[in-house]
């Protein structure tokens, strides 16, 4: 049997961490059987499942090497199965022909077919599939683990699944292949979420933070946001504001959508101060008080919110209420009126921005600077952004020097006290975006970059940003084989001491054509 194309080596390693170079394939003259299988690797990866299918039907026409055909009717099985459509006649061709495949296009076989086993569940098959060979290279081991641990759970043993969830990210984390991570520590987090659920959001937090490092866009991965979604709403976190908002700004698979709407409901609105004294509001706010009788308001000032003679209710008002209730109190969030829930998200980040303060003013200027440009370059959605505009962000990069200056400056906004906040301790996936960026950012001339950085419109900066994340993501990621690139990107990276390699692959990560054209003309004038 002829191999597979060494070519397409490091996808069987990295997973949908070799996209830049199926997208280097993609836009090589190389064979169209070559090319749609890189296309149907590209859409599975994004979550589009009918898309991928497309591809790995015309790959299979034009397909003449038996090995690449084996592995294209196993992607052909993987992509039905995520999509619900159960073909139990090509499951049945592969696994009565595994005995016929030899190497790693076995392995990668053998992986697929034990995790759509698992999805369809063991009780509804006969036998298990028999696994051929002792010495599996590290992928292909541990998505069989993934497999019998998602098998396991099924069948109730949740200790032993627990076992092989472990073993399949210990696996996954040491090549790396950044799906097992996040699906062995996203399906570990779920399987455990009701006996453990303190337990589980530590591990769910986890897998985010993976997911904001090695991926731009969650696409096929999205399920880990709505694993911790779920959880920091069963335990009741306030965390789940800080979810909400990360669910919102990121494009969402049409299987979230439900999760979507869900989240906009937990979604704070920071430019709200005055409320309407409904009798939902009143209602809630008797409960929450109860025998209360502190200084904060005056009994003639609950008496006219709870008779409705005030009207409108002031978000101050409100906060003076509950600030010393709900720290004594576990209140459930989920049932909460909306002002009341938007107030105490409110008071939070005003007790972390307080908190974030004092601990950097024990770092040196050096850091705070690194710590405000990743956070800036980390964040999702900076469209109204106020640190968005040209003089403020070189303003407010500058009174770093310092804190009180520059404490004074970001305490007149909540979005900016949030900033503050996150410069220290972001959520989980801006996190895992800023262990990326400052791969780059501690090796760059920071001021210099800056200056320049600072004269481009949003749309520029996002491109370059993207750019930047990436170099961090692949800096020390070895796929077997060089890839080239430009000119313009090798002087960029030569001019702010950024490596050459991580930075071409970085440019890759870029589908679009015109996209990487344009990033060209920006690395040029930076």
């Amino acid at each position: 049997m002829k191999k597979l194309p060494e070519l397409l080596m490091p996808v069987f390693r990295y997973g949908a961490f070799a996209k830049p170079l199926i997208i280097k394939i993609i836009n090589s003259n190389l064979s169209d059987n070559i090319r749609y299988t890189a296309l149907s690797f590209v859409h599975t990866w994004k979550g589009d499942y009918d898309k991928a299918l497309y591809y790995t039907h015309k790959a299979l026409d034009l397909c003449g090497n038996s090995g690449m055909r084996y592995m294209l009717l196993a992607r052909e099985l993987s992509c039905k199965a995520s999509l619900g459509n159960k073909d139990e006649k090509l499951y049945q061709f592969l696994k009565s022909n595994l005995n016929k495949i030899s190497g790693r296009t076995r392995e990668e076989i053998e992986a697929v077919i034990s995790n759509v086993e698992a999805r369809w569940g063991i009780a509804k098959l006969k036998r298990k599939t028999r696994i051929w060979g002792s010495k599996k290279i590290l992928p292909a081991l541990a998505f069989l683990h993934l497999g019998r641990a998602r098998r396991l759970a099924e069948e109730g043993k949740l200790p032993q699944g627990v076992h092989h969830y472990i073993q399949a990210y210990r696996l996954s984390k040491n090549i790396p292949h950044p799906s097992g991570i996040t699906s062995s520590l996203n399906g570990l987090a779920w399987r455990i979420r009701e006996k453990h659920p303190f337990w589980a959001q530590s591990i769910a937090r986890r897998a985010v933070y993976y997911l904001g490092y090695y991926r731009e866009i969650p696409g096929n991965l999205f399920g880990c946001l709505d694993t911790l979604f779920v959880i920091e709403k069963a335990i009741n976190s306030c965390s789940i504001a800080q979810t909400a908002r990360v669910i919102a700004s990121l494009p969402v698979p049409k299987n979230y959508e439900k999760l979507s709407r869900e989240a906009e409901k937990f979604i704070p609105n920071y430019y709200i101060s005055m409320y309407e004294n409904t009798e939902e509001l009143r209602k809630y706010l008797k409960t929450l008080i109860g025998p209360y009788r502190k200084e904060n308001v005056s009994i003639a000032g609950l008496s006219a919110i709870f008779t409705g003679k005030t009207k409108v209710i002031r978000g101050n008002t409100l906060r003076k209420i509950i600030e010393r209730i709900t720290e004594s109190r576990n209140v459930d969030i989920t049932r909460m009126p909306y002002p009341v829930y938007n107030e105490l998200v409110k008071h939070r980040i005003e007790k972390s921005f307080d908190e974030a303060v004092k601990y950097l003013e024990k770092l040196p200027f050096s850091e705070r600077k690194r710590l405000f440009f990743s956070t800036f370059i980390a964040l999702i959605d900076r469209e109204k952004f106020y640190l968005s505009r040209k003089d403020k962000l070189l303003e407010t990069y500058k009174s770093l020097r310092g804190i009180d200056t520059f404490a004074n400056l970001m305490s007149k906004r909540y979005e900016t006290m949030n900033f503050v906040v996150d410069m220290v301790k972001a959520h989980p996936y801006i996190e895992g975006r800023k262990a990326a960026i400052r791969k780059a950012v501690d090796r760059m001339r920071i001021d210099e970059f800056i200056k320049h950085y600072a004269k481009f419109n949003e749309h520029n900066r996002k491109l370059l940003d993207k750019f930047l994340r990436n170099y961090g993501r692949y800096d020390g990621i070895r796929f077997g084989v060089r890839i080239d690139g430009p000119e313009r990107v090798r002087a960029f990276a030569k001019r702010y001491r950024l490596k050459i390699q991580p930075c071409f692959i970085a440019y890759w990560c870029e589908e679009d054509g015109r996209t990487r054209r344009k990033l060209e003309r920006i690395l040029e004038i930076i």
